[in-house]
């Protein structure tokens, strides 16, 4: 799975994931996944550094599709610039699947099919965990399912308010691996060895 560099670097993700454990939103639940078993290796091509001159790169290109659309009297866009820089990708680390969570307004219920599946319900509650820009990504999104490395929400809230030191679920490798596939959005499965 990969970690976005327009929310993180590697550094300011692991940092998040030792306070408050790992959360990676997916479009489904993966298939054979087994809880406190399966294993999500994290890529990322964006150190602090790399981060900081994608964003920089961004803004300017930004600014010259501007000037562009005043000249033109078009819209902006930067789509002309082709694909921003970004650093080498690595697989850096890894969690394994505690929980899947399943964000709805209160008191609704989960699909029954998600619930067959050992998804559990978190209450979406604004002024509550979930809805206050805990994490580098934002809130936690209503319909939105998540894998996260703790057992459970309350595991994650007691990190959150200071109660448990530091999350369990996120494992560095001491030598990232070059990740030499395309990049992709989501989550890929791959074959165990």
């Amino acid at each position: 799975m990969w970690v976005g560099g327009a929310s993180y670097s590697r550094e300011s993700f692991v940092a998040e994931a030792k306070k408050i454990g790992v959360s990676k939103r997916v479009a489904a639940v993966p298939k054979d996944l087994v809880l406190g078993v399966s294993k999500v290796y994290l890529i990322s091509d964006m150190n602090e550094q790399d981060k900081q001159n994608f964003k920089a790169e961004i803004t300017r290109r930004d600014k010259l599709a501007r000037q562009e659309a005043k000249k033109s009297g078009g819209k902006p866009t930067r789509a002309e610039f082709g694909p921003p820089p970004r650093g080498e990708a690595v697989i850096f680390g890894w969690f394994t699947v505690g929980s899947v969570i399943y964000v709805v307004p209160p008191e609704t219920k989960i699909p029954e099919e998600l619930a067959a599946r050992g998804v559990v319900p978190y209450e979406y509650i604004e002024g509550q965990f979930g809805s206050m820009d805990e994490r580098g990504c934002g809130s936690l999104k209503i319909d939105g399912l998540y894998l996260i490395s703790e057992p459970d929400m309350d595991k994650v809230k007691d990190l959150a308010s200071g109660a448990i030191v530091e999350a369990s679920g996120l494992h560095i490798l001491e030598t990232p691996i070059k990740y030499t596939g395309k990049r992709f959005r989501g989550i890929c499965e791959i074959a165990s060895t």
